[in-house]
């Protein structure tokens, strides 16, 4: 199974040391315990000690045992040396003399640390952990390595070869969603699997299928393109699988689906296995009437804007027109106030409008 995903960058960081670590990591990992202390005391030479002490810290700060257990920095070494009262490193080749010798330290040092092989019960509950997972979520597969890679570490679980990781989380991956697939076309009607094929079939005489014809909105914003984007709603709904229930399929997953028939055309979607052409058009046709409901709306507010713009500009046109008539009337307003105020002007002289 092909485990490409895994780039060049991770398979070096994999189980392995990246330069110093940080003075925190060095706290947290490198420092022995009185635990740790009590059980190097057991051993005999300074060079076992030293490559036990090594090995230990190594599984602590990376949740693997290093093939060559030596490949560490050089500031790990000098760290532990100092804690051993060693005046350096040199001992340590000794440690490999006897080839049996890392390999039995490395199961004291599991029982010692709480560390479990990636096998029989940890393994299981580790694979219902993914599968729950994958069900639940669509993560791209490097996204999942690494948040398996902390399940692993947090469980004190021994990580396993980068490959081995990569390709259960692919076959899981698969799994799941051809499980997915099955439970969508199951959900369908022999009608509605018809019209879902015919939305990728050319009808006679037309140069684009339904599918085509649908996946964009209407482009202009007018009338015409009101009444596009409502015949658009209604040619998706004909295809009768609005009604599906799909509420208890993680919306996560509906959305990758449907994305996958966004970016695609309908030649690839038809050569897609049955199960999955025909879950990948049922979710994209739900989500594609949401967004077509939607680009309805945009149209009909644009529209409704528009109008009520043309209709401020022909009352401002109309307020213009009449400040003539304003202006007069308000002058002759003026002029009547003014006799009307005005000391020398008899009141008799006054006439008073009915």
């Amino acid at each position: 199974m092909p485990v490409e995903f895994l780039t060049d960058v991770h398979l070096e960081r994999y189980g392995r040391f990246q330069g110093d670590p940080t003075p925190f990591q060095l706290a947290e990992y490198f420092v022995l315990t009185p635990r740790d202390l009590v059980i190097i005391a057991d051993l005999r030479f300074d060079h076992t000690r030293l490559g036990f002490a090594l090995q230990l810290c190594t599984l602590r700060f990376l949740g693997t045992f290093l093939l060559d257990p030596t490949d560490v920095p050089a500031l790990v070494l000098r760290v532990l040396c100092e804690q051993l009262g060693l005046s350096d490193a040199s001992s340590l080749p000794r440690y490999f003399e006897r080839r049996t010798t890392p390999f039995d330290h490395q199961l004291l040092i599991r029982s010692h640390l709480g560390y479990h092989a990636f096998g029989g019960l940890e393994l299981l509950k580790f694979l219902r952990w993914l599968y729950a997972r994958v069900r639940l979520d669509d993560e791209r597969p490097i996204a999942l390595f690494d948040r398996c890679t902390e399940y692993l570490s947090t469980r004190h679980v021994l990580l396993p070869g980068a490959s081995v990781l990569a390709r259960v989380i692919m076959k899981f991956r698969d799994h799941a969603a051809r499980h997915l697939y099955l439970i969508l076309e199951r959900r369908l009607t022999e009608g509605q699997k018809t019209a879902l094929e015919a939305h990728l079939t050319l009808s006679e005489g037309s140069h684009r299928t339904p599918y085509e014809r649908l996946r964009f909105p209407p482009s202009t914003t007018s009338h015409i393109g009101m009444n596009a984007a409502l015949e658009r709603i209604l040619a998706i709904r004909a295809m009768g699988v609005r009604d599906v229930n799909l509420n208890d399929i993680p919306e996560v997953r509906q959305a990758a689906l449907s994305r996958h028939a966004e970016k695609t055309n309908a030649g690839t979607l038809a050569r897609l296995a049955r199960p999955r052409r025909l879950a990948t058009l049922l979710c994209y046709l739900q989500q594609l009437e949401k967004s077509a409901t939607d680009d309805a709306l945009t149209i009909f507010d644009a529209l409704m804007n528009s109008w009520r713009l043309n209709a401020e500009r022909q009352q401002k046109k109309k307020r213009l027109r009449t400040l003539e008539d304003l202006d007069d009337a308000a002058l002759l307003i003026a002029d009547a106030l003014e006799v009307l105020f005005e000391e020398d002007v008899p009141d008799v002289d006054m006439v008073v409008l009915p």
